[in-house]
C-alpha cells in the first residue's frame, strides 16, 4: 500500500488577486505568486469543498480523495491541485510572475532577472491596490 509520503501535491489558485491569499501565504503582500503550467501530463483538478471531512470515502485511491477535499471555510482559495504518486516531483513551466503590492524592489529586480534568463517570454508584473480592492466586492 502506498504511503502519504509517496505523493506530491501542487496547489494552485484560480485567483492571483485574492487579498486573503496574499495576506496568508505571501508575507503580507511582500512575496511573489507564480503562474505555472505542469510540464507533464498531470491532471489539474478542482478541490472539493465540503461541510464535513468524513472518512467514509469509498474510492479506489483513498489518499488522493482525501488530498482533494477541504472544509468549506477554505472555499475562498478557489484551489486546484495536481496529485502525483509516480514522480519524485511535479515539473512546472513558469509563465507569469506576480509580485505583491509590498514587494521590495531589490527582490523584484533579482527574481525578474533570474526568471528572464531562463524564460525571456515570462510575464512579470506587480499587483496593484486596485486589483486587490476590486476583488473584495462579491
Amino acid at each position: 500500500m502506498e504511503e502519504r509520503s509517496d505523493y506530491r501535491i501542487l496547489s494552485l489558485t484560480e485567483d492571483p488577486n485574492n487579498m486573503l491569499m496574499w495576506s496568508h501565504y505571501a508575507d503580507s503582500h511582500k512575496g511573489v505568486a507564480l503562474g505555472v503550467k505542469p510540464t507533464a501530463d498531470f491532471a489539474v483538478e478542482p478541490v472539493d469543498y465540503v461541510a464535513k471531512l468524513d472518512l467514509d470515502i469509498m474510492q479506489d485511491d483513498i489518499i488522493k480523495s482525501i488530498f482533494m477535499r477541504k472544509l468549506d471555510l477554505w472555499k475562498y482559495e478557489r484551489e486546484h491541485r495536481v496529485i502525483s504518486n509516480n514522480s519524485p516531483f511535479i515539473g512546472v513551466e513558469v509563465h507569469e510572475i506576480i509580485f505583491g503590492i509590498n514587494a521590495e524592489q531589490t527582490t523584484m529586480d533579482l527574481v525578474s532577472s533570474v526568471a528572464l534568463a531562463f524564460n525571456p517570454d515570462v510575464s512579470i508584473r506587480q499587483l496593484t491596490e486596485r486589483e486587490i480592492k476590486s476583488n473584495l466586492t462579491p
